[in-house]
């Protein structure tokens, strides 16, 4: 919950699929209107970040993929300039945040304890039942205590 994560940041879908829709988003307006955002898509393609000749091609490919990118592509696609300006403010808050050790781990002990929604067993039940329409199926009792029974043979790791 935004109570015990109030770290969000950057548009929402809803605002980039309008972006997208109406083609108003133009990554050129951020680079030129932001000078720490200008120097840093600079620093891709000016060789100050790149200890290699390869590191340098693969920054300036970040540098195309954002501002220039071929075959008339949409530049910065996932509206990464868009969204860095809330995400480098909102990362001052998460530092602010973790300055005290036991509101970080007030928040993360939260954290932890709300996150069942995102369990492997809950996200491959949603993908099951959401994108394929899989509905459970009652196990086999028999299946179940021959697999439990191969699994405990080979098990090295059980403590008990």
């Amino acid at each position: 919950t935004d109570q015990w994560w109030p770290f969000g940041f950057g548009a929402t879908a809803e605002e980039n699929a309008e972006m997208t829709r109406s083609n108003s988003y133009n990554p050129w307006d951020i680079y030129k209107e932001n000078a720490k955002i200008r120097r840093a898509i600079d620093a891709l393609k000016d060789h100050s970040l790149a200890e290699s000749d390869e590191e340098h091609e693969a920054f300036v490919n970040i540098y195309r993929t954002l501002l220039e990118p071929p075959g008339g592509q949409r530049a910065d696609r996932y509206f990464i300039l868009n969204d860095l300006p809330s995400y480098y403010e909102t990362q001052k808050r998460v530092e602010e945040l973790f300055q005290d050790p036991h509101k970080w781990a007030e928040y993360a002990i939260q954290n932890i304890a709300h996150m069942n929604h995102f369990s492997t067993d809950e996200s491959i039940h949603n993908y099951a039942n959401l994108v394929w329409g899989l509905l459970p199926c009652p196990v086999n009792p028999e299946e179940l205590a021959r697999v439990r029974q191969q699994y405990s043979e080979h098990d090295k790791c059980r403590i008990f």
